[in-house]
């Protein structure tokens, strides 16, 4: 009678008669485990190398779509349109200061002081003119340097800059 002594059997047993099959599949599930995480920070791996190039992708995409490019168009005519609104605004209130300055010189009798406040009032409300007029022209030159992203949506009748200095006049 021969006898397998030493070597494994059919049925999986080693020489002492310890089963191996749960041993097998305990290390193929191991591997297997080992692969599905090797294989996902492979995909992730692969999603970050590209990430460059897709990102870049995306960003154009964004940039030309018709919502974008109708967006920045409107956006330009409307701080444009309120700059102009503001240079009349200075204008106006610039001609209100001069006008009660013309009717109350300075150093006329106020003995209640109700011509200072009035004067304060007026001087307060051109300053302010004034500061939102720069604010639009800041906003609408600094959106038009923005190239890469609404600039190159403007319309072609609008400025390339404006000017904050037509503000102080």
């Amino acid at each position: 009678m021969k006898t397998n002594r030493g070597k494994l059997s059919a049925d999986f047993h080693d020489e002492t008669g310890y089963h191996l099959r749960p041993f097998a599949w305990g290390c193929s599930a191991l591997a297997g485990i080992a692969l599905l995480v090797a294989a996902g920070w492979a995909i992730w791996g692969l999603g970050v190398a590209t990430s460059g190039v897709h990102g870049r992708g995306e960003q154009i995409k964004q940039v030309n779509s018709s919502l974008n490019r109708t967006q920045w168009y409107h956006h330009f005519f409307d701080l444009k349109t309120a700059y102009d609104t503001q240079v009349t605004a200075v204008q106006l209130a610039r001609k209100q200061l001069d006008q009660f300055n013309k009717d109350n010189p300075p150093g006329t009798a106020d003995p209640a002081g109700q011509l200072a406040a009035l004067r304060a009032q007026d001087e307060t409300n051109l300053t302010g003119a004034q500061q939102q007029c720069v604010n639009s022209a800041n906003a609408y030159n600094n959106d038009s340097q923005k190239t890469l992203v609404g600039a190159q949506f403007k319309a072609a009748g609008l400025p390339d800059a404006l000017d904050p200095n037509a503000c102080k006049e």
